[in-house]
């Protein structure tokens, strides 16, 4: 079976103090990637910036917790890739 989910996003850059809907998407997204362990509350705080350095360092991207460009477009790759079971 092949589940294909198709997510776009704006190119907000987020960091460490960020809080809103972008944060909420953030960390849905990084949930779906490993697993539902990162609270989703809207703020971007020390367990999201831990994630997402983990993120950054897993797939060979700059590692400074900071969601910029290259972070969302790999962050969007990787959630509209197709989940085969």
């Amino acid at each position: 079976m092949t589940i294909s989910k198709e997510t776009t996003k704006t190119q907000t850059v987020l960091r460490k103090g960020s809080t809103g809907d972008d944060v909420i998407y953030l960390q849905n997204t990084l949930n779906y990637i490993y697993g539902p362990d990162l609270k989703v509350d809207g703020i971007f705080g020390a367990q999201t910036e831990a994630t997402v350095k983990r993120f950054q360092k897993d797939f060979n991207l700059v590692v400074d917790g900071i969601v910029g460009d290259k972070t969302w477009a790999r962050l969007v790759e990787l959630h509209n890739a197709p989940v085969t079971c």
